[in-house]
Formats: C-alpha cells, structure tokens, sequence
C-alpha cells in the first residue's frame, strides 16, 4: 500500500500511497442489497456525493472520516450494522492505533494524531 523511496540527491524519503485498490466490498454488498450511490445519498444525513459513493466501491483511499459517513448510510439503508472492516479492505490501515507515530508506515494526511501533522 505504501511505496518508499530515498530520493538520491537530497536524502529524503518520499512516501507514495497506493490509492486505487480495487472493487471493495461494500460494492458487493450494496449489489446484493440492490442498492445504488443515489440511495446512499439520499439517505445520508452528513454531506455525502454520488461520486464519493463511487470513488469508495472502486476501491479509490477515501479519510476515515468519508468511509464512516458511507457506512452509516448503508446501515440506515440496509437496517444493518457493518463495521469499517466488512466494507473496505484497507479501513485499519490509515491512521496509528495507540501511540505508534512512525510517520514512514502513517502517511501523515491519513491520520489524525497532532504528534504527526506537525512532524
């Protein structure tokens, strides 16, 4: 998910992300509820796109904050509860658990600790 490179000349490290990971599951899951983005939209009460709905089944890295908003649309459509891990293959990997701060595994525009966005 994480691609890191020295960069020759100037000895800093560059981190890429790997944005675009393929269909998700809550693509899947909203096929088998027969559910299109317009339902998720509709019925979502936060600020909520047709094209954030689309970027999230394509599998395009959306904040945690966007995934949480998608998820609770599909539980108010569907009437059930799913967690983050059951609609996204990638939700436990854009932000440290605890205190771990090591920038070269978090990039910092995916998290939310202080300690990280000033370093």
């Amino acid at each position: 998910m994480y691609n890191v490179r020295f960069e020759e000349n100037s000895g800093k490290m560059n981190v890429e992300i790997d944005r675009n990971l393929g269909e998700q599951p809550i693509a899947r899951i909203m096929a088998d509820h027969g559910l299109k983005a317009h339902d998720l939209v509709a019925i979502s009460t936060g600020q909520l796109t047709h094209r954030t709905v689309s970027r999230a089944c394509k599998g395009r890295r959306l904040t945690p904050n966007v995934q949480s908003r998608i998820r609770e649309a599909l539980n108010e459509s569907t009437g059930k509860e799913y967690d983050l891990e059951e609609l996204f293959t990638y939700w436990n990997n854009l932000c440290p658990q605890g205190n771990d701060t090591d920038s070269t595994k978090f990039p910092r525009t995916y998290c939310h600790s202080e300690s990280l966005r000033s370093g």
